[in-house]
């Protein structure tokens, strides 16, 4: 079996907000690419998937309240609510 995708989850240790996501922030799967942002305006997390060979250009826009202050997330990055540590809890669950 190929894994191509490790998801852990997270937890902050100030204010208890979870998700489960690559460590990196990113991840290849078998096809696609998923990449992971946090919105500065509501301050959410939020994936999207993008096939191999897509190029983005220009803002991301946020699913939640449709605004344009996003960019790259990764679980090294304090968490989008408090700005507390995030703690790796283990493994949430593996996709191929």
């Amino acid at each position: 079996m190929l894994i191509m995708a490790e998801y852990l989850l997270y937890k902050c240790k100030k204010c208890g907000w979870e998700i489960a996501a690559p460590s990196d922030g990113s991840d290849m799967l078998m096809d696609s690419i998923v990449a992971y942002f946090v919105c500065h305006d509501c301050k959410s997390v939020f994936s999207r998937y993008y096939d191999l060979g897509t190029i983005v250009e220009g803002p991301i826009s946020c699913p939640n309240c449709k605004g344009f202050s996003t960019e790259n997330w990764k679980p090294a990055d304090k968490c989008p609510e408090c700005g507390g540590e995030l703690e790796n809890q283990g493994l949430y669950c593996l996709e191929d």
